[in-house]
């Protein structure tokens, strides 16, 4: 899916935004809810409930209140995501190919953040 709906987006085909967009929400999902952290699971709940209701009443309420939300949930769901995931890397033990790989993970999820909070 991801290098279908990748370069079916970079030619413009509107349905494909979606598309990534929840597969990137299904991923966190995921890994959040397997996390067992409360905190990360309330967060991940409020990210995905902010995505949905800007994508269902979109059209019923200014484009910057929907912006505001999508942004807002996306902000979220990284939040609760990079916290899961800095848990892991940053625990005591070995440095291991998988903690450098967290490491990364975490870094990247805070340029996504910065992003959603800039666009």
């Amino acid at each position: 899916m991801v290098f279908l709906a990748g370069p079916l987006a970079a030619k413009g085909l509107l349905i494909t935004e979606p598309i990534i967009q929840t597969m990137v929400s299904a991923v966190v999902v995921i890994v959040v809810m397997l996390s067992h952290r409360r905190g990360a699971i309330v967060l991940i709940l409020l990210g995905v409930a902010a995505d949905l209701a800007s994508l269902s009443l979109g059209s019923e309420w200014s484009p910057v209140a929907a912006s505001v939300l999508r942004r807002g949930g996306s902000i979220l769901t990284f939040l609760a995501l990079t916290w899961v995931v800095s848990h892991a890397v940053y625990a005591p033990g070995r440095i291991t190919f998988h903690r450098l790989q967290g490491a990364a993970v975490v870094y990247l999820n805070f340029a996504i953040i910065c992003t959603s909070a800039s666009r």
